[in-house]
């Protein structure tokens, strides 16, 4: 179960489409969710071997629709896929808290009523952060930069991954504002 999230022309639809191999124009966008599916086959063979759901919430407006796909049986098998916007990286971490600010309150309801699925799917999150800490958390190669103290020690027993979507167009907004530097203050009148 792959749930996609983001804002309204945040590049959603173009990574879904990447992820079934359709072209752009093939997909039909909807209002507010969206659910299509990808059948899985093993590299090389055409026979299929599962089915991964395909889940999209457009906007945060519609987080009162998650209760749809984050059921407590899908729970276990949830990967949730929070798209940024790359041209607007002002908005990025209004994106991403607002949509952890959604997403925590309600996989905590789930874990309300069902505190042995908490402790397995927690465990589970644990275990893989353990396996990959040294990798995560070790200083950026090259740089002073490393992972904040803390960090990935509050997790929700569900994986994310964040992506940047519209990489193009932020390299060519990158590319044109070194192309073009500020002339400076506009000089002032009479």
């Amino acid at each position: 179960n792959l749930l996609v999230l983001g804002h309204s022309g945040c590049g959603a639809h173009n990574i879904i489409g990447r992820i079934q191999q359709r072209d752009l124009a093939d997909i039909k966008k909807g209002f507010g969710m969206e659910y299509d599916y990808l059948d899985v086959r093993s590299e090389g063979e055409e026979e299929t071997v599962g089915l991964m759901h395909i889940w999209h919430i457009e906007d945060q407006e519609y987080s009162e629709l998650l209760p749809v796909v984050l059921t407590p049986q899908r729970l276990a098998t949830a990967l949730v896929l929070l798209v940024v916007d790359l041209t607007s990286p002002h908005a990025i971490l209004k994106c991403l808290d607002g949509w952890l600010a959604k997403l925590k309150p309600f996989i905590e309801s789930l874990y309300a009523q069902n505190a042995a699925l908490e402790a397995e799917l927690k465990e589970a999150g644990n275990q893989y952060l353990r396996k990959h800490q040294a990798r995560v958390l070790e200083p950026i190669q090259g740089t002073d930069l490393a992972a904040p103290t803390g960090l990935l020690l509050n997790q929700l027993g569900v994986p994310m991954v964040v992506v940047g979507a519209k990489v193009d167009h932020f390299e060519q907004a990158v590319k044109r504002s070194i192309a073009t530097p500020s002339a400076g203050p506009a000089a002032a009148g009479p």
